[in-house]
């Protein structure tokens, strides 16, 4: 419902909260278009409703990023474009290309190179996948990726393959970003060495992992 996200929204403000991740990615392959349409409308009016009545907060360096398949577009470009004419900054918009396959991929890619020429969206990068996705993106469109995403956090097994694609990336300067810093279900939070170290450096835990990614 429009007004529990607005309740939401607000307490996180509330709370000092400035950085709005909306995933489409995580609500799932069998989200039909009508329904993301109606999520993307409802999501609108939330942020209509909150600008009128609490604008102070937005003016303190709110921001929001974006992550999305890309048969999701359409329900980001809805979004984007209100936050284009509301003033609100989005420095990320991230295309998850888990299952996706190539000419997915670059037709997305193309949508979201417009994003940026259009000044909705400051940096374009993706999430997920290995040297093939990234290679379908990397310089085959107008705007090269900024970033990779992956969920990296420690003890994460990464093949060979991976090490040296990172190493790659990094060198050619692409940020790499963890978007699961806290493992699986945030079970390191609950580790034991995880919290003997932080109690050791006076940390909480949720910070010494961040700090760590």
């Amino acid at each position: 419902k429009t007004s529990q996200v607005v309740d939401i929204m607000l307490g996180a403000l509330v709370e000092g909260i400035r950085h709005f991740h909306i995933n489409f990615a995580n609500m799932g392959s069998q989200w039909v278009d009508l329904e993301g349409r109606l999520f993307s409308l409802k999501l609108v009016e939330a942020l209509a409703i909150m600008r009128q009545k609490n604008l102070h907060y937005l003016r303190d360096t709110i921001c929001f990023t974006l992550r999305a398949r890309p048969g999701q577009l359409t329900q980001c470009k809805e979004i984007l474009s209100y936050l284009y004419m509301s003033s609100m900054p989005v420095p990320l918009w991230l295309l998850d290309v888990s299952g996706a396959g190539t000419s997915e991929i670059v037709l997305a890619w193309q949508e979201m190179s417009r994003a940026v020429f259009d000044g909705k969206v400051q940096a374009i990068g993706i999430y997920s996948g290995g040297p093939s996705e990234f290679a379908a993106v990397n310089g085959r469109g107008p705007v090269r990726p900024s970033v990779m995403a992956l969920d990296l956090y420690p003890g994460v097994k990464l093949s060979k393959e991976q090490h040296t694609h990172l190493r790659s990336l990094d060198r050619c300067g692409i940020a790499i970003m963890t978007c699961c810093p806290f493992g699986p279900g945030n079970c390191l939070l609950k580790h034991p060495c995880i919290r003997s170290l932080a109690t050791e450096m006076d940390l909480d835990p949720v910070m010494l992992l961040l700090k760590r990614s």
